[in-house]
């Protein structure tokens, strides 16, 4: 640890520690700015509890209240407590890194830093596309990010951009912006061990909602013939199995159920154990949808941390660093057809050709996305 340098607030509206994908995101911000010398508190909506806590050594506030609607009511007025307070007992605060919020808690941040003299640095990690509401444009959700990302986050604030898509964006409105991916201390994540049974072990882990094509890799499974379906088991994980059928005509879900393992949603715990246990993991996203170009999949990166190689085609910045045949295998469109087709040429793999697909993964993410991969984005965007 080096000589502490100052006060960094990473606010946020996540479930931390654990809840949710943007939890993990500003747990291991908080790593990587505690090894650069910084003190880190994390203010988020976790579980209810009482003052300042602990986890794996990163320090957290949760501003939830027993009451849910108060929890975001009154989230600005008890945060503004909080930074009020900080100042008091810790002196400056250097610089406020902002997650997910609400729209007026961003505006308020904006008005905070600016009268206080800090940097804001906002974390943005998605820009959503008309398809994935019902109401499309009209959508509120839809409005409200895009009202964030077009208006709000502009000089001075400063940028994390989680893609080279809004990279490109926010450089071009002229904000400091630094590019920084999902990463992990990879050498705490667990290592896949593989199972020698001439099973293909494929699984799913995430909610797809409008973004990931779950349906299309089901119906791709079925174009399997049935003695290559015999050799797949296909786990599921954060989706029921209810949500399954919906997806598909009764008889082609009984076609699919035997090699189905549908575990709905578990602990984070759960999910890392699921993909040591699995061959690959499976994504399918639309490349062409704004969504898809501005975000960044966590998932991809959290199995290549694991070792476990990626079935999926090239979305995001995928392409950077994912080679067929290397730590993943490339499905050439999205389409039934062409899942299908990187299946079977999955099945043809030996346990050899698998294993050292499962190392030149691990190496991927070791050298691509760790906890010090990033260092120099961070330094440029916090001087």
């Amino acid at each position: 640890m080096k000589e502490s340098k100052g006060l960094i607030v990473l606010v946020s509206q996540y479930r931390f520690p654990e809840g949710d994908a943007g939890s993990v995101r500003f747990y291991n911000f908080a790593l990587s700015l505690q090894r650069l010398g910084y003190k880190i508190l994390v203010v988020g909506l976790g579980e209810v509890t009482d003052g300042e806590q602990e986890f794996q050594g990163v320090s957290y506030l949760s501003l939830r209240t027993p009451n849910r609607y108060g929890s975001y009511l009154f989230y600005t007025w008890r945060l503004k407590k909080v930074l009020t307070r900080l100042k008091k007992g810790r002196g400056n605060i250097e610089a406020i890194v902002c997650g997910f919020t609400m729209i007026d808690v961003l505006l308020f941040l904006k008005s905070y830093c600016r009268r206080h003299g800090i940097k804001l640095i906002k974390d943005v990690v998605e820009w959503y596309s008309p398809q994935q509401f019902k109401r499309g444009k009209m959508s509120y959700a839809y409005q409200m990010k895009d009202i964030e990302n077009r208006v709000l986050v502009a000089p001075p604030v400063r940028v994390i951009a989680i893609s080279r898509y809004l990279e490109r964006y926010f450089i071009s409105r002229g904000c400091v912006t630094g590019r920084i991916p999902i990463y992990f201390d990879v050498a705490k994540l667990p290592l896949r061990v593989g199972a020698d049974d001439g099973i293909l072990r494929l699984v799913y882990a995430g909610s797809p909602g409008k973004k990931d094509y779950l349906c299309l890799m089901l119906e791709g499974l079925l174009l399997l013939t049935s003695s290559q379906r015999v050799q797949v088991r296909f786990t599921i994980v954060g989706v029921s199995e209810s949500q399954i059928q919906m997806m598909l005509p009764l008889a082609k879900y009984k076609v699919l159920q035997p090699i189905l393992d549908i575990k709905g949603r578990v602990s984070h715990a759960e999910v890392l154990n699921v993909l040591c246990h699995a061959d690959f993991s499976v994504l399918l996203r639309d490349a062409e949808a704004r969504y898809a170009q501005a975000g960044f999949p966590t998932k991809v990166i959290e199995s290549l941390g694991v070792g476990l190689p990626v079935i999926c085609n090239y979305s995001s910045d995928l392409a950077d660093f994912l080679v067929d045949q290397e730590n993943a295998m490339i499905v050439e469109s999205l389409s039934t057809e062409a899942f299908a087709e990187t299946l079977t040429r999955a099945l043809s793999l030996t346990q050899i050709e698998k294993e050292k697909m499962s190392v030149k993964a691990r190496r991927c993410a070791e050298s691509r996305f760790n906890i010090d991969s990033y260092d120099e984005s961070w330094r440029m965007v916090l001087s």
